[in-house]
């Protein structure tokens, strides 16, 4: 597992727009992404802050 924490001004939704741009021209996939704000919310647990977790994989590289 690798975590990948920048700050940024954007928006979470324009960040993810973008970062998924990214991971296609890196050649990447993005296999699931996670709102654990909304995941969260789902368990009756309160959680302010927006925040995404992906699963991406380079299938080149896995195979």
């Amino acid at each position: 597992m690798m975590l990948h924490r920048v700050a940024s001004k954007k928006s979470v939704s324009q960040v993810a727009r973008e970062f998924e741009a990214i991971v296609q021209k890196h050649k990447f996939g993005v296999l699931a992404v996670h709102d654990l704000k909304a995941k969260l919310k789902e368990k009756g647990v309160d959680f302010d802050r927006e925040c995404l977790i992906y699963e991406v994989c380079n299938p080149q590289q896995a195979k």
